[in-house]
């Protein structure tokens, strides 16, 4: 939940300053320095979610020990989803 709200913050941040600088640039407005704006601050948030994770990671892993709550409930998870969806049958219904 941190890194969503981090990397939201980041990618508002990130599209500003792009904008800005942009704008220095003189580059003229339209589709594509939009499209460059968004994909720019859209990778600039995911590296910071990514470092967010990684260092929520760190420190669950040291206070978990070896594995985390999740990964010890993800078998378990993945028993539950697979016996009730692929076992359900189909009903075709004549319209």
């Amino acid at each position: 939940m941190l890194s969503l709200i981090v990397s939201t913050a980041a990618f508002f941040i990130a599209s500003h300053y792009i904008k800005r600088y942009l704008d220095e640039m003189q580059a003229p407005p339209g589709f594509t320095r939009s499209l460059l704006t968004f994909c720019a601050a859209v990778l600039i948030a995911y590296g910071v979610a990514f470092a967010v994770d990684w260092a929520e990671g760190l420190t669950e892993k040291h206070a978990a020990g070896q594995r985390s709550r999740l990964a010890a409930a993800a078998p378990a998870a993945t028993t539950y989803f697979f016996t009730y969806f692929c076992t359900r049958q189909l009903s075709v219904s004549a319209t």
